[in-house]
């Protein structure tokens, strides 16, 4: 978790396409937990609960990259908006 809150450089950059390509990975790992809590196994539990533990971790990256994107891209337009400014 320090990981996500460090102001460090993202080392990564993130498309929408990569959000969605991380939506399956979701979806199958809700699926597991809904079948741990059907069987009560608790090894189909622990199952579910590290493959949860690491779909979070992957798509919190994407998103984390991802926003670091529209960060640098939000400052440049800022950069190019106030370069085209008449110089009195």
């Amino acid at each position: 978790m320090q990981g996500f809150e460090s102001s460090d450089r993202v080392d990564r950059t993130a498309t929408a396409e990569d959000v969605i390509r991380y939506t399956k990975p979701i979806t199958t790992a809700t699926a597991k937990a809904v079948a741990a809590g059907n069987s009560c196994r608790q090894e189909d539990i622990i199952s579910a609960s590290n493959t949860g533990r690491k779909v979070h971790t992957r798509t919190s990256s994407i998103i984390l990259a991802l926003v670091y994107v529209q960060m640098v891209l939000h400052k440049v337009e800022s950069f190019r908006s106030f370069s085209s400014l008449p110089v009195s």
